[in-house]
């Protein structure tokens, strides 16, 4: 019955070849619609979501522990200026702006925390950040928006003292056009400042400028601003809370600390590449700034697979056209098996983009995984072809075609159906990861096959058989070798009994002796993803 299936779809070549095609255009666009970002790049999920058990209720927990408590997704950026006996005030301001530059350009940003910003518990400006300092009536204002309104003042002088002087004019001239009793009554009971210590803003949204600001120079005020930040810094070394989080024990190295909204999956290119451009942007031969967290490892662990994959796959192709050329020695024993798992691969993907699932750090060696398993059944199709070939010598293309599925179907099949039964064994699995995998590993395989009884013979009935080669007496290295191996076996075959059965009783001792380790150390220690 599947022979006859089979036998029946070889009866129209031209159709099978287009219908393959046009699956394989569908597939296409979608595994490049779905599964790759605007830069060409695959979307891998390399959070450790994938490999959360759901059938534990693990993961449930976990997101109702985040949901309470928001995302636990984090990034720490180090801040550590070289040769600086304490934070001054110039490094502040940097911090400030550094904080402030990530807080605005990063996607997906909920919070970010400095020593700038960080809030006090205690003291009169309780609530707010250690740079707060009680003022003119008690008040709390930033010393760093001080230092940036005294700066304006000094610098634009001349405006804001013609500003100055017109707001005093018009005052006076409204005191004039007043009753004189009322005008009596406020001179008697004024007890507004003199015009040194007035502090009248220059204009409605412009800085708070004072007359003794005038007379300071850009220097007496940096001093000025310093001195009170190096008190600010001095109370902030007492503060053990902020201690290990925002600062160093050794005082020398300032922390900012990055915190993500729900939802939000910081390890994306996108984030992480905006962050690393923040950092380029304000480092500098006297700033060290580096940064750490989850969500970059899991950004560099899934970069150096992808690539690593990429290396991979191409090096595949080359050792498979490598196998099959000395194989078939044949210009088609070469192109139809490595167009055929080529195309069992895209549609792979395809399926996984219509699906809605994303790639993750175990689905990513799907296809080398698919090249090679794949690539066997192929190898045995064509050997078959070949064969059937040289026993029909003046067949048609369409006859050599259909005595080769006609003969290597059932085996294939039988085949076949034992390789999917371990994957789709993997489908039992409540860790996603795994079960995605032996999902789309069956899917991937089942296509391979499908071409390999179907695409492929339709292709061959359309070329040339090939010629039959007369046979030759002597044996090529390969089967030379091959022959003394399977005499040598014969020769001693009871110590190589021996021998495996002692490696089996060695082997399964060694399972006795597997642990599992569930550390995220799977690089070595001097690999970048680990420092």
């Amino acid at each position: 019955m599947v022979i006859q299936f089979f036998m029946n779809i070889a009866r129209f070549p031209k159709t099978m070849i287009l219908v393959a095609l046009l699956l394989t255009a569908l597939f296409t666009y979608k595994a490049y619609d779905v599964l790759l970002d605007d830069n060409n790049n695959l979307i891998v999920d390399s959070t450790v979501e994938p490999f959360m058990s759901r059938g534990s209720g693990t993961y449930e927990f976990f997101k109702k522990i985040r949901n309470i408590f928001g995302s636990e997704e984090i990034l720490v950026v180090a801040f550590k200026p070289n040769n600086l006996d304490r934070f001054n005030l110039k490094f502040f301001l940097l911090l400030d702006e550094f904080t402030k530059s990530l807080q605005a350009e990063v996607p997906g940003v909920k919070n970010v925390l400095s020593l700038t910003n960080t809030p006090r518990i205690d003291g009169l400006c309780g609530g707010k950040s250690f740079f707060h300092i009680e003022g003119v009536g008690s008040t709390c204002e930033s010393v760093l928006d001080d230092y940036f309104n005294q700066l304006e003042c000094a610098r634009n002088k001349e405006k804001y003292q013609a500003l100055l002087r017109t707001d005093k004019d018009e005052d006076l001239e409204g005191d004039l056009d007043e009753e004189p009793d009322d005008l009596e009554g406020d001179l008697e009971g004024d007890d507004s400042p003199d015009d040194d210590t007035a502090a009248i803003p220059a204009t409605s949204d412009g800085p708070v400028c004072t007359a003794d600001m005038f007379e300071k120079t850009e220097s007496d005020i940096y001093q000025e601003i310093d001195q009170k930040t190096a008190a600010i810094f001095k109370e902030m070394q007492a503060h053990t809370m902020i201690q290990r989080d925002l600062i160093s024990p050794d005082f020398k190295t300032a922390a900012i600390i990055v915190e993500f909204k729900l939802g939000t999956i910081p390890n994306q290119p996108e984030i992480q590449e905006k962050v690393k451009e923040i950092i380029k942007k304000y480092e500098s031969p006297d700033l060290r700034i580096g940064y750490s967290g989850q969500s970059r490892q899991e950004y560099l662990a899934s970069k150096t697979i992808t690539e690593d994959i990429t290396r991979i796959l191409p090096w595949s192709i080359v050792l498979m056209m490598i196998t099959l050329f000395f194989s078939f020695k044949s210009i088609r024993g070469v192109l139809i098996p490595l167009l055929t798992v080529v195309t069992g691969i895209l549609w792979t993907f395809g399926f996984f983009a219509i699906t809605g699932f994303k790639m993750n750090l175990v689905t990513m060696v799907l296809p080398p995984l698919l090249m090679c398993v794949g690539s066997a059944y192929i190898i045995h199709f064509m050997n078959q072809y070949f064969q059937d070939a040289v026993d029909n010598p003046g067949a048609k293309p369409k006859e050599v075609a259909r005595l080769a599925t006609q003969h290597i179907t059932v085996p294939l099949t039988v085949t076949a159906l034992t390789t999917l039964a371990g994957f789709a064994a993997l489908a039992v699995s409540p860790i996603p990861a795994i079960k995605e995998m032996g999902l789309f590993a069956c899917f991937g395989i089942a296509a391979i096959i499908l071409l390999t009884l179907t695409y492929v013979p339709a292709i061959l009935s359309l070329v040339p058989v090939p010629k039959a080669k007369k046979a030759k007496d002597k044996k090529n290295l390969v089967d030379r070798l091959l022959t003394q191996a399977a005499n040598f076996v014969g020769q001693f075959s009871r110590r190589f009994i021996i021998f495996w059965v002692l490696l089996g009783v060695i082997a399964v001792i060694g399972l006795l002796q597997v642990k599992v380790d569930s550390e995220t150390k799977n690089f070595p220690y001097d690999h970048p993803v680990e420092r």
